[in-house]
């Protein structure tokens, strides 16, 4: 996927972020849901970027009145 202007480690490090508040708001979170985004794996962070890219780019189009 390619989001024209936004960097995809800034967009993966948004998605660990938000991740991370949901996990703590569950009652008995396994810890590496919890693990920051420095200790991730290089396969754990593509994954973040690529939903991170995914929802950008869902954005974006929605934002010019693309179909999706």
């Amino acid at each position: 996927m390619n989001t024209p202007g936004i960097d995809r480690e800034h967009l993966g490090r948004m998605v660990r972020e938000i991740w991370i508040v949901w996990a703590r708001e569950q009652p008995h979170p396994k810890p590496s849901w919890l693990k920051p985004w420095e200790e991730l794996s290089e396969p754990d962070r593509e994954v973040d970027r690529r939903i991170g890219e995914g929802i950008a780019r869902h954005v974006l189009e929605k934002e010019r009145g693309d179909k999706s």
